[in-house]
């Protein structure tokens, strides 16, 4: 659907013993031409050097 997607860990990530947070933006261009960009959070809960879980939440602009 989007072909020019392209997203960026630009922003800031965080790393604690057992959570990872990481700030992203996601950028495209719809079909009918309107520019879309989304900010993003994603959230891992870490249990020894394996992902337990994985959050996402974003916000679009």
């Amino acid at each position: 659907m989007f072909h020019d997607a392209q997203w960026s860990n630009s922003r800031s990530t965080w790393l604690g013993p057992d959570r990872v947070l990481t700030e992203w933006q996601f950028h495209a261009t719809k079909p009918d031409g309107i520019t879309l960009r989304v900010d993003g959070l994603d959230i891992l809960e870490l249990a020894g050097d394996k992902v337990r879980v994985k959050n996402s939440f974003r916000k679009s602009m």
